[in-house]
Parts: structure tokens; sequence; C-alpha cells
């Protein structure tokens, strides 16, 4: 295949988007990329630079001794497929939005092997993994669910198939309960 040249956000440039991040997010979505393509960035030398960082990087815009290009334009060759995070690392740029994100494919077109999200994350707050259970239990409409503890066995369900109902009162409210009809029957009787 071809290589192709994309122009990071076309007429925009690589510059402090007004829009903040969606702009290159959306110009990103409108692309694909694949290895062997070049992406080039335009800016303005001395006010803005481009790194390649992690997705941690990227997603708080904090670095530490990235490799950046201060000359525009700069061209970047992609060789390796997965995603790939760039940013501006002067001032405040990177959270004011010049930043990208990109996922690379292979030269063939075929879907890459990893593909690692680069949403930013709430601070504190991990997300859960996805996994299945070993083995999920199965959903029997017309049964309620049955709740175990300890080492009981479950009743049998009704032999008609008729939906049941059993509930476990408390002893605490039956003896509340007899108290208030004790208290309506010496009112109302007598």
């Amino acid at each position: 295949m071809a290589q192709t040249s994309h122009v990071v956000g076309d007429a925009v440039g690589w510059t402090t988007p007004v829009g903040g991040e969606a702009v290159y997010a959306k110009w990103a979505s409108l692309q694909t990329f694949m290895v062997g393509d070049i992406l080039i960035f335009n800016f303005t030398s001395e006010k803005h630079n481009v790194a390649e960082v992690s997705a941690a990087a990227y997603n708080s815009c904090t670095f530490t001794n990235p490799t950046t290009v201060v000359n525009s334009p700069a061209s970047v060759t992609l060789t390796t497929t997965g995603n790939h995070f760039y940013v501006c690392t002067l001032a405040s740029h990177c959270k004011e939005g010049q930043k990208l994100s990109i996922n690379v494919f292979p030269a063939d077109g075929s879907t890459p092997a990893l593909m690692i999200p680069a949403t930013p994350q709430t601070p504190g707050i991990l997300p859960t993994p996805d996994f299945a259970p070993a083995s999920s239990p199965s959903f029997n409409p017309t049964m309620p669910p049955i709740v175990t503890s300890g080492g009981t066995t479950p009743p049998p369900p009704p032999p008609s198939g008729a939906p049941s109902f059993t509930a476990m009162v408390p002893p605490i409210f039956l003896a509340i309960g007899f108290s208030i009809l004790g208290l309506l029957d010496l009112l109302f009787v007598r």
C-alpha cells in the first residue's frame, strides 16, 4: 500500500485549538492511519512543539523529559501499530487541547493487536477490569431468585411451575405486629 501524509488538523494546523481537544479528536476520527504513513505537524516554531508520549502522560498532560520536535514542519513516520499519543509540552497547551490520539493499523489493513483507549480517567478512580465470571447464574423469569447463606439448600421450585414468594420476617417485626394487634383488640373489641 502507498503511504499517506496526514497534515495534522488540516487548515487548523498544530496549535492550541479553539474548541479544545475535540478538534483533534474529530480530525483523527476522519482519518485512517497505517504503518508507513507520515504525520505532518505544522506549527509556529518556539510557540509550539510536538512530543510522542505515553497514554498516562497524554491523559494527565504531565511529562518528564519527553523527546520533542521544536522545528516546524515536523514529520513523524508511523512505524508501529496501536495507539500513539502526541502533545505540545509548552505551557498549558496540552491541557487546553493541543493533543492528538491516533490508532495505527498494519500496512495490510488488518486490525492492530492492542487498542488502548485514551480517555481521561477520573483522578483517584481506577477502571474496573472487564472479566466474565467462571459460571454465570441462569435466569428464569417465572422463578424469583433464591438467596442462600451458609450451607443451606434452597427449596425446590413449586411443582406447578407457578411463581412463588417466600419471605423471612425478623422476630422483632413479628413481636411489634402482634403488640399492635393486641392494642387494637383492646381498643375496639371491648
